[in-house]
């Protein structure tokens, strides 16, 4: 008598041919319209992706501002350029910059 062992067979593989923009929707649709549509649940609510990417951006900033200014404060005497352009470089990301169009 012959013992069967439990052998799987192996599954064949399958190789998707279909362009990435036809399953995700049509190629007029950017990444960030499709981005739109995604809720992400946290803690206590569901918000969109881009709300939340803006928040955390927003919060990293003004961690980036705040400890910059602190570090300016404490230390008058030193060589505070670092700080300056950290803040210079942040504040880029929210000025806008001026329409020169007439």
């Amino acid at each position: 008598m012959e013992e069967k062992e439990n052998v799987k067979e192996p599954r064949p593989i399958v190789i998707n041919l279909t362009p990435p923009h036809s399953r995700r929707g049509s190629m007029d649709e950017t990444q960030e319209d499709r981005d739109e549509h995604i809720e992400w649940k946290t803690c206590c609510s569901n918000s969109s992706k881009a709300f939340i990417k803006y928040i955390f951006t927003i919060s990293i900033s003004v961690m980036i501002l705040l400890f910059s200014a602190v570090m300016i404060v404490l230390n008058p005497d030193d060589d505070n350029s670092i700080y300056f352009s950290l803040i210079s470089s942040i504040m880029t990301l929210y000025v806008s910059p001026p329409n020169m169009k007439k």
